[in-house]
């Protein structure tokens, strides 16, 4: 229904995805973001006209997203995939380029982000021939890579991290063991 919608401009290209950051609904375009929020429509309308969003505000008309699977939360903001690399949309929405030690790896396409619950990191994997899982360490702000992660997608279940690989096998991560199905 059109109270359930809304309209962003289409500056920016298609929309590629959504994220929500705090009490703002993110909309990543392909070079550009908004933001909207607010109540969203009255149950019953009539009683209260001035309820619904806001209208979308451009955040930055310069970057956008490549991959929405690569949207992901972390206490800092969104991370996400662009064309320009790695970037993160902090909370005060201010576009950070986290990626510049990763640049090496702008070609692959992230096809998840994580963020683990007991460790202070962020997953990336991607499932390109010969890609990096992409571990950034938002605490100190670092970045790790690992070989034989290929994934399609990731996802954290009872704590425990899985991801599923590109040969339809399932891994699930084992704290302090460093072998990849047994090697």
């Amino acid at each position: 229904p059109a109270d359930l919608s809304i309209r962003v401009d289409p500056y920016g290209g298609a929309i590629v995805g959504l994220g929500v950051l705090d009490d703002v609904v993110i909309v990543f375009k392909e070079t550009a973001i908004y933001a909207f929020g607010g109540p969203g429509p009255a149950a019953a309308p009539a009683l209260d006209p001035q309820s619904g969003f806001s209208p979308p505000q451009l955040v930055t008309s310069d970057c956008g997203c490549k991959a929405a699977d690569s949207i992901g939360l972390t206490p800092d903001g969104l991370i996400f995939q662009s064309e320009k690399g790695i970037m993160l949309l902090d909370r005060t929405r201010q576009l950070q380029r986290i990626g510049t030690p990763v640049t090496a790896y702008n070609a692959q396409t992230v096809t998840r982000t994580v963020l683990l619950p007991d460790r202070p990191y962020v997953l990336l994997t991607s499932a390109d021939a010969g890609a990096r899982a992409l571990l950034y360490d938002y605490e100190r702000a670092q970045w790790s890579t690992f070989t034989n992660h290929i994934g399609i997608d990731a996802a954290v279940v009872g704590g425990s991290l899985y991801y599923l690989r590109t040969d339809s096998r399932v891994f699930k991560e084992t704290i302090g063991s460093y072998a990849d199905d047994g090697l």
